[in-house]
């Protein structure tokens, strides 16, 4: 079970590699969002994930790789390999 400081820590990760917590897991929420309802700058996102393999993954990522980098890398190690849901917009990333 992730304790409160990995958190943190996945914080100062995202920040490393210029990006916040919260704008990498909108955008990667955004993937998925349908194109008329994408999760706009200050929108709540809620999404659960594992913060251990998180921080891994966020971790491995060099400095300023920005926030692509970490959806891409998100989605190559943590995505199921279904077909993306219909209406499914390209989010901000255009992915």
């Amino acid at each position: 079970m992730p304790r409160q400081d990995d958190y943190a820590v996945l914080e100062s990760e995202f920040r490393r590699i210029g990006t916040s917590g919260y704008e990498a897991f909108r955008q990667l929420s955004n993937l998925n969002a349908p194109k008329d309802h994408q999760i706009a700058d200050g929108e709540s996102v809620n999404i659960s994930f594992d913060v251990i393999k998180t921080l891994r993954l966020v971790r491995s990522l060099p400095d300023g790789a920005g926030v692509q980098a970490f959806v891409e890398g998100f989605v190559k190690e943590f995505a199921s390999r279904r077909p993306r849901p219909p209406g499914a917009g390209p989010g901000a990333l255009g992915a």
